[in-house]
């Protein structure tokens, strides 16, 4: 081969996976939608110490148990760490964790709109 050895590889995002159900099934839709956002990203249990990175995305979970108070505490202040304060107070002030994943679902879909609408304008893409 041309070379010794590959880059290492570029991860854009941390997807952030429950642990305590089966998430593999929202994990994957995870997968292809970054995938076709042009995103790569890596997986890591909420339960765990979270990799470094600058843009999380929130698995979905299916129950109000999903993700245990600790993790949620933890993502809340890696949200706040990133200078997220708008987003980590409002995840703060929401009661339920249903309600919760819903508000992030919002931020991160609103991040992939602008993305889209910027790669459109940049890229010039359906010419």
């Amino acid at each position: 081969l041309p070379f010794e050895a590959l880059p290492p590889r570029r991860i854009d995002a941390v997807a952030v996976v429950p642990e305590r159900e089966e998430g593999w099934k929202a994990a994957f839709g995870t997968f292809l939608l970054a995938r076709q956002a042009g995103l790569d990203i890596c997986f890591a249990g909420a339960e765990g110490d979270l990799p470094e990175s600058d843009f999380y995305i929130l698995v979905s979970g299916t129950g109000d148990d999903s993700y245990t108070h600790s993790a949620w505490k933890r993502l809340v202040a890696k949200a706040e760490a990133l200078g997220i304060d708008g987003c980590a107070k409002l995840l703060e002030a929401i009661g339920t964790v249903f309600s919760t994943m819903i508000a992030v679902l919002l931020c991160v879909m609103s991040v992939f709109i602008i993305a889209t609408a910027a790669a459109f304008t940049i890229g010039g893409e359906g010419s």
